[in-house]
Formats: C-alpha cells, structure tokens, sequence
C-alpha cells in the first residue's frame, strides 16, 4: 500500500511524503505507561508490539529509499516520552506542538531549499 501511494503521488506530480508514526511504546515504558498502551487493540504483548513498530518502520524506511519519498521521522525525538501521549499513539497538546514543530522543519527544508551559493550561480 505504501509503495502504491509513491507510484500513484508521482504519477500526478507530487512528492511523496511518508512518516513515522511516533509513540509512547518503547523499551523503556514506565509501568504507568504500559498502563495507557492499548495491547488489546493490536493484540500484542508489549515486546511483540516493540518488534511490529520496528518492522514498520524498516519497512517505511526502505520505500522511502527505493521510491524517492520524502520520509519524516519524529521517533527519535517523540517515542516513549510519557508527557507527549494520550495514549499509545495519540499525541496531547504537548505532543501535538512538538510534532508539528518537527514535521514544519522538515517540509520547510524540502520547500525552501538552501540557497544556491552565489559563487556558483551563473
């Protein structure tokens, strides 16, 4: 499906854009934390729902290289950090500024590109 977006988003001449879905699961949830992750929802323990997160993100990550997409990854900065989730994947108003904040950095830099060296333009 993800691949099929690309082509069809290159197909009408845009730019692909794909994310990583940031949230609370990590290795190291706090036991009130686990409390607010919905195992039931995806019917995984907590290490089988870490293992599905991780091979989905490979996965985004790999489309991303082979269709030329632009990929947004908050992870780094957003998972596991208990104060930014409602939930396993629902961002609160912190979590919802922190991301914007992240995602308007990265479209920017693809919208604005760095401008050309005056020495090399003709």
């Amino acid at each position: 499906d993800v691949e099929l977006f690309c082509d069809l988003a290159k197909n009408i001449g845009a730019t692909p854009v794909l994310m990583i879905q940031p949230r609370l699961v990590s290795a190291n949830n706090t036991d009130e934390e686990k409390s607010r992750i919905e195992y039931g929802y995806a019917l995984l323990t907590h290490e089988a729902l870490l293992k599905a997160y991780a091979d989905t993100d490979r996965i985004m990550k790999e489309v991303a290289v082979e269709k030329g997409a632009l990929l947004i990854d908050p992870s780094g900065a957003l998972n596991g950090k208990g104060d930014l989730f409602i939930d396993h994947v629902h961002v609160n108003d912190k979590g919802s500024e922190a991301l914007a904040r992240i995602v308007a950095g990265e479209l920017e830099k693809t919208l604005r590109p760095e401008p050309q060296n005056a020495a090399t333009v003709k």
